[in-house]
């Protein structure tokens, strides 16, 4: 008989204010207590009712940020096979203030439990319908769980995720579940966590992950994390998947934050983009500092910027007015900043990535920023290349079906120069590793050409 486990989550999130000219939606953030199905009898689960036995009712909260502000609940039921080995069905609803719970807005199917009860769920985009938010609109999420079922009284992980709509990357929260009313605090007893980094940059530290088998004897590369409006360098790394890269690539992962705005978002304040009010901060000078400050404690070889959003116009900035400090960079739906703005830089290598359905920072370009086309190609002009060629096609965004990437490489180039773009990709793409591989993968490759 298969047995139905369900498990409640509750995302917070919170909605700061923004600016036209900036690239942040209103973003989310909170802590709401979950809802039990029944308390709302008519969105009963859609189920053979011959296998949906109610079973135990197990609950959860997960704070994915601690920040006040408005929340947004999420449901999640999942039923387990007899063996344990495998959830067949799990799905997710959204939670309304009174604990009334939509239709299933996300599903996922057959998630295998490994030998030691680990699991990944992978829902994708989901949208929670307005009635079932704070927001009153349709909000977008994009979710993974990852954990593992500890006993059979408890289970544990993580969770991470985005909001498209808003720009703002969900915190990685750690989640640890007993028996209600009793979750247990962070995580599973006895997991290898996250390691962390080292820390440089003094008053305004940033976090250095390390290869496991660093050796002072040669150099590696140092890629500098630039994150997006309202999000941080540790959230910007797991969204975009790099801390894999770490040791399988060999590179030091460099994690800064941005200052917070007069709106109480995290940001770095590139020319054209972003944030509201806050103090001034030279965020060119804190970036080249810590490459400096790196290099002072690692033998650092080539050194890359990937940034998203906010962080690619930072990434392009470093380009731009610090081509010294930078061999490369990768941005993702940034741009090269709004016409007229100098820029002097020449011989880094670019790779710019935009996807074309993306209505935050728009691939065409607006008032505030150059297209992405115009970006690449300012790169192309200033590197001495040739004519742009198609290359084959990428399956990056798993959000979009097939290869969705289309590739231009510009030839006879002082430093490399390409334009990935992503046809039907938003703001935030959904990326498993194969992202991070590429555009890390991208950026070695730049350099051993040279």
């Amino acid at each position: 008989m298969t047995h139905r486990w369900p498990l409640l989550l509750a995302l917070t999130l919170a909605l700061p204010a923004c600016d036209d000219g900036s690239d942040a939606d209103p973003a989310v953030d909170g802590e709401p207590d979950a809802a039990a199905p029944d308390a709302a009898p008519d969105a009963a689960p859609d189920a053979d009712p011959a296998t949906a036995d109610p079973g135990e009712l197990w609950r959860v909260t997960i704070a994915i940020a601690e920040v006040a502000g408005l929340s947004l609940g999420v449901q999640l039921e999942a039923w387990l096979d007899d063996e344990r080995t495998v959830f067949e069905r799990v799905t997710l609803r959204g939670v309304d203030a009174a604990d009334m719970v939509s239709e299933v807005v996300g599903e996922v199917t057959d998630v295998a439990i490994d030998g030691e009860g680990r699991f990944v769920m992978d829902f994708g985009d989901i949208t929670v319908p307005g009635p079932y938010n704070p927001a009153g609109i349709p909000v977008q999420v994009t979710l993974r769980v990852e954990g593992r079922v500890v006993d059979e009284a408890s289970w544990c992980g993580d969770v991470r995720g985005a909001v498209p709509l808003l720009m703002a990357e969900l915190t990685e929260s750690t989640f640890g579940a007993a028996p209600w009313p009793d979750p247990a605090p962070g995580g599973c007893a006895g997991e290898v966590e996250q390691p962390e980094g080292e820390i440089i940059g003094g008053d305004r530290p940033a976090e250095v992950l390390v290869p496991a088998d660093y050796d002072a004897g040669r150099p590696w590369p140092l890629v500098v994390v630039l994150h997006g409006y309202g999000a941080n360098g540790r959230v910007q790394a797991g969204y975009l998947r790099l801390f894999d890269r770490v040791d399988a690539d060999g590179v030091l992962l460099a994690l800064p934050d941005g200052t917070i705005d007069g709106t109480g978002q995290r940001h770095w304040q590139a020319r054209a983009c972003c944030g509201t009010g806050g103090e001034p901060v030279d965020d060119l000078a804190y970036i080249t500092g810590l490459i400096a400050e790196a290099r002072a404690r690692w033998n650092v070889g080539p050194v890359f910027a990937v940034g998203h959003s906010n962080g690619g116009f930072m990434a392009h900035e470093l380009a731009c007015l610090a081509a010294d400090a930078v061999d490369g960079i990768v941005s993702l739906a940034g741009s090269v900043g709004a016409a007229g703005d100098p820029c002097p830089g020449a011989d880094v290598a670019v790779l710019n990535v935009h996807g074309d359905a993306d209505d935050t920072v728009l691939y065409d370009g607006a008032p505030w920023h150059l297209g992405a086309e115009e970006s690449a190609q300012r790169w192309a002009d200033a590197n001495g290349c040739g004519d742009p060629e198609a290359m084959d096609p990428l399956d990056l965004d798993t959000a979009v079906d097939g290869p969705e990437t289309e590739v231009r490489r510009w030839s006879a180039c002082t430093a490399p120069v390409e334009a990935w773009r992503m046809v039907g990709s938003g703001h935030v793409p959904q990326f498993d590793g194969a992202f991070a591989a590429a555009a890390v993968g991208w950026l070695l490759d730049a350099v051993a050409d040279e």
